[in-house]
């Protein structure tokens, strides 16, 4: 199994990361987090150290790099790139954007990762009818959850 992760001694067993990890990379192991081999590898997305509690994970590729703390969210719209930049995370808003502050998420999101940052990536804003569009996804990926249990997740999320 390749090694993709480095987990330092602070690491205090809490399972945050295991609960974010959507590829099964990840498992609580004598009181520590852990990699374990999983039927999908780890696709460096870095959910886990994002969420870890104690900062004691962190990608090997990125090892050289600081990730500084996020005080809470929204996050004011000017600051955004730079979050990004450094935070693998989900994105919420509170709030409907307006159509400046949109284009500035929408230029931000370049910086947003996926795996390992080499897939083409396109967006789509969903501006009305949020819960059926939920519903729908959710209506889609529900019958791959026994293939994928992590999709669970989401399914149980949508409304």
């Amino acid at each position: 199994m390749e090694m993709t992760l480095r987990i330092s001694d602070s690491c205090i067993g809490c399972g945050q990361c295991v609960r974010v990890c959507i590829r099964g990379h990840l498992a609580v192991e004598n009181g520590k987090a852990a990699e374990t081999e999983s039927p999908y590898c780890c696709f460096r997305c870095g959910h886990c150290g994002a969420v870890c509690p104690k900062d004691a994970i962190t990608l090997l590729d990125f090892a050289g790099e600081v990730q500084e703390p996020c005080d809470g969210c929204p996050v004011p719209p000017g600051a955004l790139g730079e979050l990004y930049r450094r935070r693998r995370s989900c994105r919420w808003f509170d709030r409907k954007c307006t159509e400046g502050e949109l284009e500035g998420l929408l230029a931000s999101v370049k910086y947003s990762p996926t795996a390992e940052n080499s897939q083409a990536v396109q967006f789509a804003v969903v501006d009305g009818g949020f819960g059926a569009f939920m519903e729908m996804a959710a209506s889609v990926l529900r019958t791959h959850t026994d293939e994928h249990p992590r999709l669970g997740q989401f399914v149980d999320y949508a409304p």
